[in-house]
This record gives C-alpha cells, sequence and structure tokens, in this order.
C-alpha cells in the first residue's frame, strides 16, 4: 500500500474535489484510493502507485506532493528524521533542508527542530543549513523549488508523527505566466484565475479525457479555461458575443501553442451564449465556463434586478446547451452570490431547477473568492441525465 501527502492550496474544499475526481478516474472502484483529510492536507492511500510529478502537473489546487516515509512517536521522531536527513546528504557537498509542520501544538517547534537536526548533522561531520518558513509553520513552494531545499513535513497526531518527505510542488511559475504575461487581457471580464479555471476544467471529466474530448465555453472572456485546458490537451471550442474578446482569445491561445508546443485543438466563434448550440451545431463532452456574472460597479438597490436579469439569462443558456452537451457530460459553472451590508442574493435559480432542466447535482456550492468581496462566485458542478 503506498501512501502519499498532499497540500492542498488556499481554498481547501475545491482543491480536495478536484484531488479525489482526478485520482478517481484512473481506477477502478475496488482499488479507488482512501483519503484522510487533516486541516489542508491529504493523506492518499492506494493499492495503485502513481507519478507525484504527473498528477501535478494535472491538478491547479494542490501546491506540494510528498510520500510518506513512516510514523514516528513524540519521543523518537528526531532521529527519524536526522537518518532521512543523514541519507539525502550523500553525494552533496551541503545539504539544505526545511521542516514543515502541520497541527504544531508547540509554536516555537519551527525553530527548534531544524536547529537542533543541524547540530545532530554537525556533530556527523554533515555540513548543513535549515530554511525557515516565513510566513507560517511551513515552507512556501517557491521556497522549496527555488533554493534546491530538501522538505520534511511532519503532521502530528495525539501520540504519533507522520514523517513525509516532499518531492513535487506545484508549477507556480507556469501559472503566473499564463495570468501575466498572455498578450491579451480586459480587465473588465471575469479574470479567472488560472489555477480555478483548471480545477474546473478537471472536475469536468471524471473518467480520462481522451484525444478526443471536447469542452465547450460559451462565455470564454480571454480564453482562460481555454488555455488550461490546452495544458492538459484537451480540445476546446469557444463561444463569445463581444467580438474583441473573440479576436483576444485567439491571441492568447496561438501564444499559448506557441509557448508550450501544445497541439490540442480549438476553435472560437462569435456568439449570444443562448444560441450556441446553433453557432457550434456539434456535441461536446463538457461545458465548462465562468458567465457573465454582472458589471462592476454595484449598486444595491438595483441587484434584486440584476440578479432576476442573471437568472433569465443563465436560464436560457443552459437550456440551450442542453441541446449540444453528450448525455452525462458535465456543466461546470461559476455563479455569483452578491454580498452588500445585509443583502446576500444569488443568482442560482438554475440550481434549483436543476432537476427540471434534466441534471444532477454532483459537487457545489464552491466558493473561491474571498470572503470581503462584493461578488462571491461558487462553482457548481451539474450532470446530464
Amino acid at each position: 500500500m503506498k501512501r502519499y501527502l498532499v497540500i492542498l492550496g488556499r481554498k481547501t474544499e475545491l482543491a480536495y474535489i478536484e484531488l479525489q475526481t482526478v485520482l478517481r478516474r484512473t481506477r477502478p472502484a475496488k482499488q479507488s484510493p482512501s483519503f484522510i483529510r487533516l486541516h489542508h492536507t491529504v493523506l492518499v492511500r492506494t493499492k495503485q502507485e502513481f507519478d507525484p510529478n504527473l498528477l501535478q502537473q494535472v491538478l491547479g489546487g494542490t501546491i506540494k506532493i510528498g510520500i510518506l516515509g513512516g510514523r514516528a512517536t513524540t519521543r523518537d521522531f528526531m532521529e527519524k528524521l536526522t537518518r532521512v536527513l543523514r541519507n539525502e546528504a550523500i553525494g552533496k557537498p551541503k545539504l539544505t533542508f526545511g521542516i514543515s509542520i502541520v497541527g504544531n501544538p508547540h509554536p516555537n517547534q519551527r525553530f527548534l527542530i531544524p536547529r537542533e537536526l543541524k547540530d545532530r548533522l554537525t556533530s556527523e561531520g554533515i555540513v548543513s543549513r535549515y530554511v525557515l518558513p516565513t510566513k507560517s509553520d511551513e515552507l512556501t513552494s517557491a521556497q522549496v523549488a527555488l533554493g534546491g531545499v530538501t522538505e520534511l513535513y511532519l503532521i502530528w497526531t495525539d501520540a504519533e508523527v507522520e514523517i513525509a518527505k516532499t518531492c513535487t510542488v506545484q508549477d507556480f511559475e507556469g501559472f503566473a505566466k499564463r495570468d501575466y504575461q498572455r498578450p491579451y487581457v480586459n480587465p473588465r471580464s471575469g479574470m479567472l484565475p488560472p489555477k480555478i479555471a483548471r480545477q474546473m476544467v478537471n472536475l469536468a471529466f471524471p473518467r480520462p479525457p481522451s484525444k478526443d474530448s471536447l469542452i465547450l465555453d460559451p462565455f470564454c472572456g480571454t480564453g482562460t479555461i481555454a488555455m488550461e485546458a490546452m495544458m492538459l490537451d484537451i480540445n476546446t471550442i469557444n463561444g463569445d458575443q463581444n467580438k474583441e474578446q473573440v479576436e483576444g482569445t485567439k491571441k492568447n491561445l496561438t501564444w499559448l501553442a506557441r509557448e508550450t508546443g501544445k497541439k490540442a485543438n480549438w476553435k472560437v466563434v462569435q456568439s449570444d451564449a443562448t444560441k450556441m448550440a446553433q453557432a457550434i451545431d456539434l456535441k461536446v463532452d463538457a461545458i465548462v465556463t465562468e458567465p457573465f456574472l454582472g458589471p462592476p460597479n454595484l449598486i444595491e438597490k438595483k441587484v434584486k434586478n440584476l440578479i432576476k436579469g442573471l437568472n433569465k439569462l443563465y436560464l436560457g443558456a443552459v437550456k440551450n446547451w442542453k441541446k449540444c452537451l453528450k448525455k452525462g457530460g458535465r456543466l461546470v459553472l461559476v455563479i455569483p452570490e452578491i454580498h452588500m451590508g445585509e443583502l446576500v442574493e444569488a443568482a442560482d435559480l438554475i440550481i434549483d431547477r436543476r432537476e427540471n432542466l434534466g441534471y444532477t447535482l454532483v459537487a457545489g456550492p464552491l466558493d473561491y473568492e474571498r470572503e470581503d468581496a462584493v461578488v462571491r462566485r461558487l462553482i457548481y458542478v451539474l450532470e446530464l441525465t
């Protein structure tokens, strides 16, 4: 039985469901991994070994993956840590290491443990230096990746300590490049973060996507969802009623293909989202989209009318999309929830009427916006019956 440690990103619930979806879709039910969630970490047990590096390249919400090396008591874990670092130091003129702690019962441990480990290594003639976490009890992905750090995780329970070694971290530079260096941006559109778009794409496929799999994004904006699908070698067809957005999405996808060498097929059409089925005239495996969420500057007295208009738009669109979505296909979309003072309104009528529309609820609502935001984005996953 193989055991892994997964460190989830800031939106833990969304990242956790993405992790489960991706790991379960390649395994028979009897071989499905088991998951134990502790805080923002997940202990994964599976009979079927997987490559942490390949898994990390797929996921959008996981920031680190490590291999669990065993348990120790709270009395003898230092001996085990020393043994692990001793092996890591073989063949290296100098070992750089760091200790990250989850469930730490003693705040000073983040300083005391690496200091004692360095003293132990020095007594054995091993040259080393340690790196301390900058913001919490855990090293950041950037510290590990850019500093060449051997990172060991300690997960504290009542009487035991789980020890893991980080073996891969998220490609934060790649996500940042697609976010900030793309040739076309439009601050007036939704500005969906690439990591969230990646997670939405993964949630759309309960079974492994094939080379012929096709995603539709009817509100493509600047093409963020299509870009993350391309990174997973998934074909897309994208639509927007705004000509500038259509041309901008084409620029971004052309740029990404050139930068990465990715070969996924894509197409962008100008069309009203409520008439998208007629515009593309084909069946798709999944629909993944962040629709129009409303104007940027909201006025409280106009919120109820805005919600009424958005509900009408979404109902019309979802009814139309049903014509082009394959049976059993998933619809992953964002719904806005507006918070202004005591007022809380969500444009979620399609969720209330999902059964009449022919859908079942798979997951949601999954919140990915900061808590003080006026417009909070709720992700829902629906499946066409």
